[in-house]
């Protein structure tokens, strides 16, 4: 497969999980008590009735933390692949590289945003595709 629609996938892809787990993260983060009892006390009542409303509130900032850090080791690890896929010779690098994008995308979110890691998967798999394609046609070193 070309390798400008594999850079465009992953790109995109970091960028959608950076708006959504990003933007979440940072109004959450920014929350104040009085946001929290209107925005998310009505939607999850039933789950947060045996909460105070600062442990509620410490419970989704801790949550918009996590998510902060999920979009920072992402975007690392979608760069280092990028620079990996340009180099057309690292695609096992690549692949590994996209591969664990999407654990962490997969895991940072806890399980949340499992639509949002599978292009990522499919973009590994498709770099280990081209690097057994590329074996078979010239002998390459494993």
């Amino acid at each position: 497969m070309n390798r400008k629609v594999k850079l465009w996938i992953s790109g995109i892809t970091a960028a959608i999980i950076t708006v959504f787990l990003g933007c979440f993260s940072i109004i959450v983060n920014k929350m104040t008590v009085e946001q929290y009892r209107k925005v998310f006390l009505p939607i999850f009542d039933d789950v947060l009735k045996h909460l105070s409303d600062q442990e509620g509130l410490l419970m989704f900032k801790t949550l918009g933390s996590w998510f902060a850090f999920t979009v920072i080791t992402m975007l690392i690890l979608v760069f280092i692949s990028n620079l990996f896929l340009r180099n057309q010779r690292y695609w096992i690098g690549a692949g590994i590289g996209y591969i664990l994008a999407g654990l962490v995308t997969l895991l940072g979110s806890q399980l949340i945003a499992f639509v949002l890691a599978f292009p990522f998967f499919v973009t590994g798999g498709l770099c280990f595709y081209d690097y057994a394609k590329a074996r078979k046609q010239v002998d390459l070193p494993v």
